[in-house]
């Protein structure tokens, strides 16, 4: 059985060799769906692979899946952001996984790294990923940090994909903005104004006391307290977002 690897970029040069360098020797090809990179991104793929191809921008990446999707031709795929790499453990039991009978794909825990530190309690761990699937069993629907819908049995392995942004260091970068806004306009329901105002500050505090506290987000550090606060804050700002959408559609 045969593995096609799917990246998809756009100016991640600072990461993908790391990336790149993770999955060589355990894949039969590595699909590229570059986003018009305007640093070395390209070049340093064209080391790696020649399946590279160019796809005008749409703000977010989930659209290009289905697409490079289209361009795999193995049997089974290994879906990996330009920023994440693999663990020893996943890179050395990959082919092992795909030879389970009865699976159709595999799931497997995200360790996060904010601030140089990986965080390994709250709520950001174990962050569950079903990157590793049968061509032939998988699509996506374009929506923003979606999962794959898988037509068959995933199983759970918990080995891990180690993943570490650009721009953890920053609460709110452009990046963050942009699919904040993309995600809340994707997933507000038919709710009201004021069920959003309303859950923001909630839901957002939810996070702080649960997940920071009772969850254990304190055993990772300053950063383990750095990190809820960022993504309580981002909660919120989607919350506002959702109602702002919700609110156009009833004007």
């Amino acid at each position: 059985m045969t593995i096609s690897a799917i990246i998809l970029t756009r100016n991640t040069a600072s990461t993908i060799r790391r990336c790149l360098d993770s999955i060589s020797d355990v894949v039969d090809e590595i699909i590229v769906v570059d986003g018009y990179s305007s640093d070395d991104t390209v070049r340093i793929c064209q080391e790696y692979t020649d399946l590279i191809f160019s796809r005008e921008p749409k703000g977010f990446v989930e659209p290009d899946r289905n697409y490079a999707l289209s361009k795999a031709t193995s049997d089974w795929i290994l879906y990996i952001d330009a920023d994440e790499w693999l663990s020893k453990s996943l890179h050395d039991s990959i082919r092992e996984l795909i030879a389970k009978t009865g699976v159709d794909a595999f799931s497997f825990s995200r360790v996060n790294f904010f601030m140089s530190r990986p965080i390994l309690h709250g709520l950001s761990y174990p962050d569950t990923q079903v990157r590793l699937y049968k061509k032939a069993k998988a699509h996506y629907a374009g929506l923003i940090h979606e999962q794959p819908i898988i037509l068959g049995r995933v199983f759970n392995s918990r080995l891990h994909i180690l993943h570490e942004q650009k721009d953890s260091n920053r609460f709110l970068s452009e990046r963050i903005v942009r699919y904040v806004i993309f995600w809340a306009r994707q997933h507000h329901r038919e709710e009201s104004r004021l069920y959003y105002l309303m859950r923001a500050p909630m839901m957002s505090a939810r996070i702080l006391v649960f997940y920071y506290f009772k969850k254990g987000g304190y055993l990772d550090g300053y950063q383990g307290l750095a990190m809820h606060m960022k993504a309580a804050l981002e909660f919120f700002i989607r919350t506002l977002f959702m109602a702002f959408f919700a609110r156009s559609q009833t004007e």
